[in-house]
Order: C-alpha cells, then structure tokens, then sequence
C-alpha cells in the first residue's frame, strides 16, 4: 500500500472517500482510492496490491453473528 499525504485536516472533520478495486489479475487485486475535504481539496491518495484467496482472513464474513 503507497499512501500520500497531501495536506493535513482537522480531527473531526468530515471528508468524502472513495474507492474501487480497479484490477483483478489471478490471486492480486490492484486498489486505489481518494480522500477529499468538503471542499473538493484533495487531502489524500492511495494505491496497493493485496493477494486474494491467499488462506489470510475471510473479509467477506465481516459483520455477521458467529453461529455456536
């Protein structure tokens, strides 16, 4: 993951976020995403490669009650 820091901000400050996957290519999912201020000023940007189905935690069960 490669993060820029392209201004600082207020604790508490709202901001808008997005992201997206843009790149699936066997076990790698390529990502980027952005953080804006209210304002439309950029404030942070991001990219990464992260393995998939690699055995690591399964993120898709995130939030659901655990069955006993």
């Amino acid at each position: 993951l490669k993060t820029d820091y392209l201004r600082s901000i207020e604790i508490g400050a709202r901001v808008i976020c997005s992201a997206e996957c843009h790149s699936i290519n066997g076990n790698i999912a390529r990502t980027r995403g952005e953080i804006f201020d209210y304002d439309g000023r950029p404030l942070a940007s991001a990219t990464g490669a992260f393995m998939i189905a690699s055995g690591g935690p399964d993120f898709a069960s995130i939030g659901e009650t655990p069955t006993l």
